[in-house]
């Protein structure tokens, strides 16, 4: 798990985010499950994206390439209107020191909703909890 902060180009916004990595004991797939806030949208309005991608690891000695896609919720509210719409995630990153406690990666994600498409660049830490 951990945070992560990122930039969505499609409307040049700041965003502040938390996800988890929950690998599959046969696979080299990751469940992805994420939550990201944009704080700096405006006082009346609020946009909240919940992503649930699934990654597939690649093989390289000192970082982890992935790949990986999924579906995202935005619930965007303006006062008191609130809005649910769905899309869709492809995505692409380096996990870098995939041996350490502590693993810093950088990603680049292309969503596709409301009949148009943000690409949007994200880079945190993971912190490994449990064994």
């Amino acid at each position: 798990m951990g945070p992560h902060l990122g930039l969505n180009l499609q409307n040049d916004e700041f965003l502040l985010g938390g996800t988890a990595r929950i690998p599959l004991a046969s696979a080299p797939i990751v469940l992805n499950p994420g939550v990201e806030f944009y704080p700096s949208i405006g006082t009346d309005i609020s946009l909240v994206v919940l992503n649930f991608d699934v990654q597939y690891q690649l093989e390289a000695e000192n970082f982890e390439p992935y790949v990986g896609g999924g579906i995202s919720m935005a619930r965007a509210s303006v006062l008191t209107i609130s809005d649910w719409e769905a899309g869709l995630n492809l995505k692409g990153g380096l996990l870098f020191n995939p041996t350490s406690s502590v693993r810093p990666y950088a990603e680049a994600a292309l969503n596709f909703a409301g009949g148009q498409e943000a690409l949007i660049f994200k880079g945190g830490f993971l912190f490994t909890i449990g064994g």
